[in-house]
C-alpha cells in the first residue's frame, strides 16, 4: 500500500478487492475491477458476475453483461452457470442485448437452471417465465413449452406463458 505498486493476481484480486471496499481505498478497487475485467472469460465469467452483483461493481458488472450477452449459449453450459440466484438469472436473461439464433436457447437455459435443483427452484418458475420473450417463439415452440414437465407441473405456469406469449 505504501510502495505505490499494486500485484494482483487471480488469486488474490477479489480479496484484494474485499479489503480495498472495507478500506475505502477507490483507486485499488478500479485497479482490481480492471484486472477481473480483463480476465473475463468462460471459466471465471459466473464468478466474477457473482462477485461484482454482490460489491455493485458497476463496471465489471457491465463487462460480465457484455460477454454473457455475445457468449450467451457458451454461458449457459457452464456449470457455474447453474449457481446462479434467481434474481441474477432473471436479470441475465432480461437483457434486451441477448445475441441468440432463437429464443429456445433461453427456455432450455431456464429448465437447466430449475432442474439443477427442481425441489428448491420450481416454484421460481412463475417468476421467471415474464422474462422470456414467447412472441419470439414459433407455436410449435410454445405448445412444446406448454407440454414441458415443468410447466406442467406448475399450473400458474401455462397461464403465465399464455399471457406473455400475446
Amino acid at each position: 500500500m505504501y510502495s505505490g505498486t499494486l500485484h494482483v493476481s487471480l488469486d488474490t484480486v477479489q480479496p484484494l478487492y474485499q479489503a480495498a471496499d472495507l478500506l475505502q481505498l477507490d483507486y485499488v478497487k478500479v485497479t482490481c475491477s480492471s484486472y477481473m475485467a480483463m480476465n473475463l472469460e468462460r471459466s471465471t465469467c459466473v464468478d466474477l458476475f457473482r462477485f461484482a452483483d454482490a460489491f455493485s461493481a458497476d463496471m465489471l458488472l457491465n463487462r460480465c453483461r457484455q460477454w454473457i450477452s455475445r457468449h450467451f449459449a457458451e454461458f449457459v453450459s457452464s456449470e457455474e452457470f447453474c449457481s446462479l440466484s434467481v434474481n441474477q438469472l432473471t436479470e441475465i436473461i432480461s437483457h434486451d442485448e441477448l445475441m441468440l439464433k432463437e429464443e429456445t436457447t433461453v427456455w432450455e437455459a431456464v429448465v437447466r437452471w430449475v432442474q439443477h435443483s427442481r425441489e428448491d427452484r420450481l416454484h421460481h418458475l412463475p417468476i421467471i417465465l415474464p422474462h422470456i420473450r414467447f412472441n419470439l417463439l414459433t407455436s410449435d415452440d410454445t405448445a412444446a413449452i406448454l407440454d414441458h414437465p415443468l410447466v406442467r407441473e406448475d399450473p400458474g405456469s401455462s397461464e403465465i406463458i399464455r399471457n406473455v406469449g400475446k
